[in-house]
C-alpha cells in the first residue's frame, strides 16, 4: 500500500517511529534479492533503506570502515580499491546490500578461509522497530541475534568492518 524511502539514520528512525505508533505492518526492502519475496507486502508498508548508502568514515590507519546498511557492497568495493583497501569478506553479488547480507551470514569469494562476512563486524547501529538506537559491540548482548538474524530485531542502519590491504593484482 506505502513505500517509504528514509534518505538517512534520522529519517528511518521517524519512519520506524510512524509506524510504531500506527501499528503499521511493514517489511524492510533492500535491493529486492531476497529468496522468496519475503519483502513484498499486502496492504503493508515497505520500507526501501537503498538511501541508507554512505561510507561515513574510512580509518586508514586503523583499517577499518563505518558504512550504512543499504549501501551495496560494490559501492563500498568502489571506494576503498583506489586506497588499496578490501573487507576480509565479499559477497558473490556485489549488488546486494551490507545489511542485507549481514541479516543471513553471507558467504563470499573468501569464507573457505575467512568465513561468514557477519563474523567480521566490530560494531552494528541497530534500529528497533519503535526507533530506538542502539550501538551494539561483540561483547553486547543482541549483537549475535542481530547478525544472521533476518531482520527480526530491527534495521541494520551502519556497520564497522575491518578492512584488508588490497594488492592491485586481485580483481
Amino acid at each position: 500500500g506505502l513505500v517509504l524511502r528514509p534518505a538517512d539514520r534520522d529519517q528511518l528512525i521517524a519512519c520506524l517511529q510512524h509506524l510504531w505508533h500506527g501499528r503499521l505492518p511493514w517489511k524492510v526492502r533492500g535491493t529486492g534479492h531476497s529468496s522468496g519475496g519475503q519483502v513484498l507486502s499486502d496492504g503493508g508498508v515497505i520500507l526501501d533503506v537503498r538511501g541508507l548508502d554512505r561510507v561515513l568514515h574510512i580509518d586508514r590507519s586503523a583499517r577499518e570502515v563505518t558504512v550504512e546498511g543499504g549501501a551495496t557492497w560494490l559501492s563500498l568495493v568502489n571506494q576503498l580499491a583506489p586506497q588499496g583497501l578490501r573487507p576480509p569478506v565479499l559477497t558473490d553479488n556485489l549488488r546486494m546490500t551490507l545489511a542485507g547480507t549481514l541479516s543471513v551470514g553471507g558467504i563470499g569469494d573468501t569464507s573457505l578461509s575467512r568465513g561468514l562476512q557477519a563474523g567480521h563486524v566490530a560494531q552494528i547501529t541497530l534500529v528497533t522497530p519503535d526507533g530506538s538506537v542502539h550501538e551494539l559491540t561483540p561483547d553486547s548482548d543482541r549483537f549475535g541475534y542481530v547478525l544472521c538474524g533476518r531482520g527480526q530485531l530491527g534495521i541494520i542502519a551502519a556497520v564497522r568492518l575491518p578492512l584488508l590491504e588490497r594488492p592491485s593484482t586481485i580483481a
